[in-house]
């Protein structure tokens, strides 16, 4: 594969990437100021699902950043930036997340694969970025070897395209997970039509959060860089 056709995917995964993100965070304000008092909070909610699938080994952390609530499939912890929020945006991002572990425990076959790949391509995608990096910056000043760029492209395209199978199990979790919202003992009442369609929405963004990652590794390399220079120099 020749280095324009490389660099027009490359360039693709990135604007790709770009564009998932600023929908992810534009919707997620969004859906933050969205209050849902008559359901129960993160927390609870999480517990709920947790009970429901048997599952009792996963923890539930406060976490400082809204935008990097997770579940943390090595120590099996669920990390929240507010367990006691009831927005639309922390309802989906937990919900989201608590069906992660719950895929961890139900379906270790298929989810420990799936979910290795991914990760693989999170750390393979940073390499390949700074390959890229170095090769864009200073290539002029290191000699590098032929077609490095082409193989760091490549790389980085792969990557992004192993991002894939997570974006279908989220979409998996998602559809096990969304009805039995509707059904949880501690719910105070039932989500309205709206309320279900904006936690659907947000819901189903979020399967592209692992992809996100992947493509935007370069641009968060650089700001890294952008940063460390910036602090140092104070």
């Amino acid at each position: 594969m020749d280095f324009p056709l490389l660099f027009f995917f490359g360039l693709l995964a990135l604007m790709m990437g770009a564009w998932i993100n600023s929908q992810i965070h534009s919707t997620l304000r969004r859906y933050l100021r969205i209050r849902t008092p008559a359901w129960v909070n993160v927390s609870n909610m999480a517990h709920e699902l947790l009970a429901q699938a048997n599952v009792t080994r996963v923890k539930i952390e406060p976490l400082s950043s809204l935008v990097d609530d997770h579940y943390d499939v090595l120590k099996r912890r669920l990390r929240f930036s507010d367990p006691t929020g009831y927005s639309i945006g922390e309802f989906a991002m937990a919900a989201q997340e608590t069906g992660l572990a719950i895929e961890q425990t139900k379906m270790a076959i298929t989810f420990w694969p799936i979910w290795g790949l991914s990760a693989s391509a999170k750390i393979i995608a940073t390499a390949a970025a700074l390959g890229l990096f170095f090769s864009l910056v200073g290539g002029f000043l290191m000699r590098l070897p032929d077609n490095f760029m082409n193989s760091c492209l490549l790389i980085y395209i792969l990557c992004v395209l192993a991002t894939l199978p997570m974006a279908y199990l989220r979409w998996q979790i998602n559809l096990q997970t969304l009805p039995q919202l509707k059904t949880l003992p501690e719910m105070k009442s039932e989500p309205t039509p709206e309320e279900l369609r904006q936690l659907t929405h947000m819901m189903h963004l979020l399967i592209w959060r692992d992809m996100k990652d992947v493509s935007l590794v370069l641009p968060g390399i650089i700001t890294s860089i952008k940063d460390w220079f910036t602090q140092s120099g104070r």
